[in-house]
């Protein structure tokens, strides 16, 4: 994938091109890149961005169960990410660790970071060409296990309240079991979830199995050895909020969260979103990062 290759329009407002022809063109390339930037599109307000959803045929996915920490401003529509700015956000498929996932991704740009701030993007068949054969084969045997540990008030990660924008213990049962997910409360109010997922998806737009998967995000590995002593020591459960093995419950070897972060990092390209782009995603072809910024920086997401 080469920067200069993504598609893109531009405009001064929504009206300067015939909403028939973007909503084509949206579809077109969703099928074919995976990408589309819009340029110049001026949506200040939420009613704007929700009018321009509408408009465009956009059909609304939640993100009920969700693990990264997001503010919600209005039905399916969010702060594209509550991280600090100073950490680094891997590659990644959207709630590729769910049984149901988000087709697209909308991202609004309001405003862009002084310094730093790029998103980064790649594609899922290119990196699953270049993953060794070795790795392929091993986690198409024995495929991924995720746990979340959400405690019951404020600690380190999201409450589970938070994470299934609920305070009702039946609401989240009854998604869990809707979507496959097994779960455990903790004599200390906290919730325990499994995840059990394949790391390879096959997808209509290609002949072979697709990786598809956030296993390296909720490695132990990712965290620093002595921000997980603190982590365990203030924690309920004396648990990280987020880990990954195989689905027998093994531990993944670090080498292997290597080699996906080096083949990751050597196809990724950076763009940096100005204020006003609208940046749409095949969450199915194309995962996408963020790398670390300074300044203000005020990026909205939506699911669909």
């Amino acid at each position: 994938m080469n920067p200069m290759d993504i598609p893109e329009i531009q405009f001064s407002n929504e009206n300067a091109f015939p909403i028939d022809q973007l909503k084509k063109y949206i579809s077109l390339h969703m099928k074919t890149h995976g990408i589309l930037r819009i340029r110049k599109l001026k949506l200040e307000t939420i009613k704007a961005i929700t009018a321009f959803k509408k408009n465009i045929g956009w059909h609304d996915f939640s993100y009920i169960g969700g693990n990264s920490p997001r503010t919600k401003l209005a039905p399916a529509l969010y702060t594209a990410s509550d991280f600090p700015p100073s950490g680094n956000i891997s590659l990644h498929n959207e709630l590729s660790y769910m049984s149901h996932w988000p087709s697209f991704l909308l991202f609004y740009c309001k405003k862009n970071a002084d310094t730093g701030g790029e998103t980064l993007l790649a594609s899922n068949a290119e990196f699953t060409k270049k993953l060794s054969s070795k790795t392929k084969k091993l986690f198409q045997k024995k495929n991924i296990l995720y746990t979340h540990t959400m405690p019951g008030k404020a600690s380190f990660g999201q409450t589970w309240q938070q994470v299934f924008q609920t305070d009702s213990k039946v609401a989240v049962e009854n998604f869990c079991l809707e979507n496959q997910i097994k779960f455990q409360w903790t004599k200390f109010g906290s919730l325990r979830t499994f995840h059990h997922r394949t790391a390879f998806q096959q997808f209509s737009y290609s002949k072979f199995p697709i990786w598809f998967s956030q296993v390296d995000q909720w490695h132990d590995s990712t965290i620093a050895p002595g921000m997980q002593k603190i982590i365990k020591k203030f924690s309920p459960e004396k648990a990280l909020p987020h880990q990954s093995f195989f689905q027998d419950g093994s531990l993944i070897p670090t080498s292997l969260i290597e080699e996906i972060q080096d083949t990751f990092s050597a196809i990724a390209i950076k763009i940096k979103l100005d204020a006003h782009d609208v940046l749409i995603l095949n969450n199915e072809m194309i995962a996408h990062g963020r790398l670390p910024y300074q300044g203000e920086r005020e990026l909205l997401v939506s699911l669909g």
